[in-house]
Parts: C-alpha cells; structure tokens; sequence
C-alpha cells in the first residue's frame, strides 16, 4: 500500500508485534516521539522493488527483542533514500538491558544523530 504524507506523532504503540509497518512506494513519513514495543518496533517492507523514501525518525525509544534494533532492509534496484534519523535510542528488551546493533542494506543519501545504537548509515 503506498502512503504519502502521514505524521505519527507522540504516542504510544503496544502492539506485541510491528508497531508501525512502512509499505512500498511510502513517501513523506514522519515519525516523532514515540513509545513504541514490546514487538517487533518499526518495520519496513521486505519485498524486492520497493522504494522508501524521505523518511524521519525523531525522539524515540523503545526495546527491541532482538539483535539488531534498527534494521533497513531496502532493495538494490531500489535503496531507501532520504532517510533521517534523529535521537533514536533503542535498548534490548531483556533484564540484561543488552547494547543492540543497526544494520542496514543498500540505504542511501541518509543521515542520523544521536543516535543509540549508532545508525549503519
């Protein structure tokens, strides 16, 4: 489904799953101070061809179940472009309150600050 132009601003997502799922052709996403978990946090779309674009991330925090907290998974023939993160910090969602990692594939022209764990990009 594509989207354009959706703000999702100062709220709290407890869903136990994708707090919010970006969908292909997504343009104009702007996300700001959010709660969001337990679950899998935000996702993007995973299928080939997809193109995510002018993307904001903006004071949030939250547990991640896994490893890797902040994942962009984009497509070679089409990479995320445009994406901005900015005070993101994510913990692990155990009593260990273990350090978790960003990984990221084919994300381009992007930028992040302060951010924890440190952006891939």
């Amino acid at each position: 489904m594509k989207s354009s132009n959706v703000r999702i601003i100062e709220t709290s997502i407890k869903t136990g799953d994708d707090c919010i799922s970006i969908g292909h052709g997504t343009r104009g996403l702007h996300i700001q101070n959010i709660e969001c978990g337990p679950g899998h946090g935000i996702r993007g779309c995973r299928l080939g061809s997809i193109e995510i674009r002018n993307i904001r991330f903006s004071n949030i925090k939250r547990t991640s179940a896994s490893k890797y907290a902040m994942k962009f998974d984009c497509s070679q023939n089409s990479p995320c472009k445009d994406v901005h993160l900015y005070n993101v910090n994510l913990i692990q969602g155990t009593q260990l309150k273990k350090r978790v990692q960003s990984n990221c594939n084919n994300v381009i022209q992007s930028e992040s600050t302060g951010c924890d764990p440190t952006s891939c990009f």
